[in-house]
């Protein structure tokens, strides 16, 4: 009887959810995947603009946060650099923008302590599992340029 009653309440908590509650956000895990090298990170890569494709993701290394601004990435001119320590190869994106594509911020206050149009970024998951996910994020008009490139 606890067990049927106990998965009426997790299906109720499911429905009154909604769908996306149940089912993993692909565009999320995507992005988790590319930064962090986990679908389900420690901690989460946040989403602020999904139209504008804006995220936050901790760097714990020196305790502060990333704004990246992937939208304004120019993936056309993107380029991926290997570097070796030995036998194990470590991946990184070279992605440069016409606007700010990052930003360091305070970890408390939000403020914005630097900006940069370029950005060279630690890949830590598996090359083309990473590539994979970028596709994810950069598919189907997700995190594009809304203004087209002046070719001059």
């Amino acid at each position: 009887m606890m067990r049927v009653l106990g998965g009426m309440v997790v299906l109720g908590a499911t429905l009154w959810l909604g769908p996306s509650a149940a089912a993993p956000d692909l565009f999320q895990q995507a992005v988790a995947y590319v930064f962090t090298g986990r679908v389900e990170p420690d901690e989460p890569v946040e989403i602020v603009d999904r139209k504008t494709c804006v995220v936050i993701v901790p760097d714990t290394r020196f305790n502060r946060l990333v704004r990246y601004y992937l939208g304004r990435f120019d993936m056309d001119r993107a380029r991926f650099n290997t570097r070796y320590s030995g036998a194990r190869a470590f991946y990184e994106l070279d992605v440069r923008g016409d606007d700010v594509i990052l930003e360091y911020l305070d970890p408390k206050t939000r403020a914005v302590l630097q900006s940069y149009r370029s950005a060279l970024i630690a890949l830590p998951g598996g090359i083309e599992q990473t590539r994979r996910a970028l596709d994810v994020v950069f598919a189907d008009g997700n995190c594009k340029s809304a203004e087209p490139k002046v070719p001059f």
